[in-house]
């Protein structure tokens, strides 16, 4: 007997489904999704073209694809299959092969079939050696330092690096044309709206930074109807030390901002060095033709998008003193407080205005470091670069800060160091016991481990926090930091106020990258207070005033000592948490 369902209106045939069908779609409803709104780019609407350019009406069908396929080196699709079936399925041995491609030939001379499909197993590993690696071909070349040596010159100095590269324009043009994107790429910057003022982000397309590089592009009218392809590039030094006699090789990665989230892949382009085939790009200021996922032809604009990459190759692509900011003005000891950004046109006045050494010790600029984004019409390096998701945040913030952290709160709370060496021989037996379970890793060896690498780090964050119990924290420790940062938050404008601000910063309080300090002495003599005064009044009047030298003043306001901070709090466990 059927049973009519009065939401869906309709029937199931029995009971058992229907009571299924309960389950599954109505015991727990889902609640309704939420209806977007979207507002296109109006300008740049990637129009449909022909292969000449020219704009095709609305509803026009793409061109028929072209499904003969080049199966070079092979003769046909049968070889090809008979090669994979073997090598790389079955995985037969040589000897197999050799005897199985023997059969075939004697049952080819006997129903004169003619020449078989290959004539041993040589023959068949020849032909798989003889296909080209990917559509686009590498080449390789040296650079070498031309400039003055001396004995004392670096490595890079004396040795040639070699660049591995290959044509970057026609990586982004296979990669535009990937029919399996066809479901998965946004082809127009666009705007997602779920309620008034609720925007939503998800895509490189779906942010701002694409709608106004598009708005920018658009003042040009020969752009309207193109479509916009943002290069997303990455950079991140690598180490080889297994046979290779620890070479360092610095890979540039590639891919386009059209393609969702769950779609991107990196491509490796296997740079040792900067190289001169993104100048393909730095003059497409004027749209070019290329095919799409959807299989029609449309105008494209190139445009470099975000950088990704950890602290030291940022401060090199913006040309940066190390231990500045890459992204804002602000002095390295004052980074709590938001500094005025770095831009390519404030960077060009200053680097005419001023000589190398004004320029590093003024205004953190190298000045004979030019950005490759300068030979680019509307792109500025220090609004491109962004932060790496796993050297900044899984690798800095957990192993570079919390893991070192709880070995030195271990050792500065330990009776004796040999104390401290036991307790953390123990969190590392702890963490090397954990059971095998589902979605948990074993470390036998602990956290003493030579290469961290991002998984590494993600898999013993899971069972780090369990192993340090007892030692690390608990509950009283817990409830005196919370307590202690609260105060610290109340009073930390007494810090400030004394200029105290360089010292936490050095310890990682306030700013990052800590900075060395020199805090004045306690107890000044008037005469020698003066006599301070005056030279640092001198050196500032010279630009040579060393802001790093912190003199506290004559009669502090405030109390700027640690300790007698702590016991006027109430707070004795301050100096150490801090």
């Amino acid at each position: 007997m059927a049973w009519w369902h009065k939401i869906c209106k309709y029937s199931l045939p029995s009971l058992s489904g229907y009571v299924q069908h309960n389950n599954i779609h109505h015991k727990r409803p889902k609640p309704p999704k939420i209806r977007s709104e979207f507002h296109c780019h109006p300008d740049l609407n990637a129009h449909p073209c022909d292969q000449n350019g020219n704009f095709l009406p609305h509803s026009t069908p793409p061109p028929p694809c072209d499904n003969t396929h080049n199966w070079a080196p092979f003769n046909n699709g049968p070889t090809f299959r008979f090669a994979e079936l073997h090598f790389e399925k079955i995985q037969t041995s040589k000897a197999d092969i050799d005897e199985l491609l023997r059969i075939l030939v004697e049952k080819n001379q006997l129903d004169q079939a003619g020449e078989p499909i290959f004539q041993n197993c040589d023959h068949l590993q020849a032909t798989i050696n003889a296909i080209e690696h990917g559509e686009t071909s590498w080449t390789s070349f040296q650079v070498k330092y031309t400039g003055p040596i001396t004995p004392n010159s670096p490595s890079w100095k004396w040795e040639p690096l070699i660049v591995h590269t290959c044509d970057s324009l026609n990586v982004v043009h296979n990669m535009i044309a990937n029919v399996e994107y066809k479901n998965s790429f946004d082809y127009v910057p666009y705007e997602e709206y779920t309620g008034p003022n609720c925007q939503c982000w998800s895509n490189i397309m779906l942010g701002r930074w694409a709608f106004k590089k598009a708005n920018m592009i658009a003042e040009d009218p020969i752009t309207h109807g193109s479509m916009l392809v943002p290069i997303i590039l990455g950079a991140d030094k690598t180490t080889v030390s297994v046979a290779t006699g620890n070479q360092e090789f610095h890979p540039l990665y590639l891919l386009i901002g059209n393609v969702y989230n769950e779609m991107r892949h990196a491509h490796p382009s296997r740079e040792s060095a900067e190289t001169d085939k993104f100048c393909l790009f730095k003059k497409m200021t004027t749209p070019k033709i290329v095919a799409c996922p959807d299989g029609h032809f449309r105008r494209a604009i190139f445009e470099l998008g975000p950088f990704v990459t950890d602290y030291p190759e940022q401060v090199f692509l913006a040309g940066i003193v190390q231990g500045w900011c890459p992204k804002c003005q602000a002095p390295p000891d004052e980074l709590e407080q938001e500094g005025r950004p770095h831009s390519r046109a404030h960077t060009e006045v200053l680097v005419k205005s001023f000589n190398l050494g004004e320029l590093w010790d003024a205004f953190s600029v190298i000045g004979d470091v030019i950005p490759f984004t300068d030979y680019f019409p509307h792109a500025d390096i220090h609004k491109l670069i962004t932060p790496d998701l796993l050297h900044q945040l899984i690798k800095g913030t957990f192993k570079d800060h919390l893991v070192k952290w709880v070995k030195e709160y271990v050792y500065a709370t330990a009776d004796s160091e040999c104390e401290a060496k036991k307790i953390m021989d123990d969190i590392d037996q702890r963490i090397a016991i954990v059971p095998a379970f589902l979605g948990l890793r074993r470390f036998p060896e602990g956290r003493n481990f030579k290469q961290w690498t991002g998984n590494d780090s993600k898999a013993l964050m899971k069972v780090f926090l369990p192993a340090i119990v007892g030692y690390a924290h608990n509950t009283p420790c817990l409830e005196a930091m919370d307590t202690a940062l609260t105060c610290f938050h109340e009073y930390c404008v007494i810090f400030q106020a004394v200029r105290l601000a360089v010292e936490f910063g050095r310890r990682g309080m306030f700013n990052a990258p800590p900075q060395p300090a020199v805090i004045g002495d306690d107890d000044h003599d008037e005469d020698d207070d003066g006599q301070n005064d005056e030279e640092d009044d001198a050196m500032e009047a010279e630009g040579q005033r060393n802001d790093s030298i912190v003199t506290l003043p004559k009669r502090p306001a405030y109390v700027h000592k640690v300790c007698i901070l702590a016991n006027q709090l109430g707070q004795p466990m301050l100096p150490k948490l801090i």
